[in-house]
């Protein structure tokens, strides 16, 4: 298989990373809370950026994942909600009562296995590890997973024909695997993703490459097939104008209400203005 060049790679990571960037607020929190600097006072509080990087130390000196064993990649990692019972006897007394073992649930996953785990944080050690090997259900894609794919597409060179056959160069389109799914017996036990590809522009999902898929294979980087219509039924790709949804002062309100942010704690609310 044809492949880009490194030089390729990493600006498809950046675009990537800045594409997906532009969607979340980068406005401090209106009171200047500083959240890496969060202690949880809840039972129920989320890990804290403190208590993932302690998970982060267990799960690296963990056996199996320690050297020279690879380090898998992480799909999720959250807090394990202690009982019912031990919430409302923390309750009872919250002024004396200390908060019920910060357990952490871990799902990982190497090649041809998922990993579902448990950590006592406090304890610094795992409690539960089981693999699962060849299982139905496949862990949500990470960042590297799409990013892989989206590779793989674009260094598929029937792929990047069918895009130069709608006027575009490769590098000026922005590739994203849509959810992972099962798409039959014959590809079963397979991490396959469905890889689409827009015109990059102000709003970059109005500006599909319609008509063109590639079904990508996310452990190996390889693609399974591409669909693509007749050249002469190519339907054209959308111009884009009038569609930018970015508020910029003095270039008007974009179509649709305006949103603002209250944040009160780990509560936040939205409203129309």
């Amino acid at each position: 298989m044809q492949k880009l060049s490194s030089s390729v790679y990493s600006p498809l990571l950046l675009l990537f990373l800045l594409v997906f960037a532009s969607f979340y607020p980068t406005d401090p929190s209106p009171d200047g809370h500083l959240h890496a600097a969060d202690v949880p006072s809840h039972p129920l509080d989320p890990l804290t950026f403190s208590e993932i990087a302690t998970v982060h130390s267990i799960l690296t000196a963990h056996p199996p994942f320690s050297p020279p064993h690879h380090f898998p990649a992480i799909h999720s990692l959250s807090l394990l909600e202690p009982p019912k019972s031990a919430v409302l006897s923390w309750l009872k007394n919250t002024a004396t009562s200390s908060l019920p073992p910060r357990l952490a649930s871990i799902i990982t996953s190497s090649p041809n296995l998922t990993h579902l785990i448990t950590v006592d944080k406090q304890a610094r050690r795992v409690l539960v590890h089981n693999s699962l090997s060849h299982p139905s259900a496949f862990p949500r894609l990470t960042t590297s997973d799409i990013v892989r794919a989206s590779y793989a597409a674009l260094s598929h060179p029937p792929f990047a024909r069918a895009i130069r056959s709608r006027g575009l160069d490769p590098l000026s389109v922005f590739c994203i695997p849509l959810s992972p799914c099962w798409f039959g017996p014959a590809e079963e036990n397979r991490r396959l993703a469905k890889v689409q590809c827009y015109a990059i522009g102000p709003n970059l999902y109005m500006r599909p490459l319609e008509g063109l898929t590639a079904l990508v294979d996310v452990d190996t980087a390889r693609v399974v097939w591409i669909r693509d219509v007749e050249q002469d039924n190519v339907p054209p790709v959308p111009s884009g104008e009038g569609t930018d949804y970015r508020y910029r002062p003095g270039a008007g309100r974009p179509h649709g209400c305006r949103l603002r942010g209250l944040e009160e704690g780990r509560d936040s609310r939205w409203r129309a203005t």
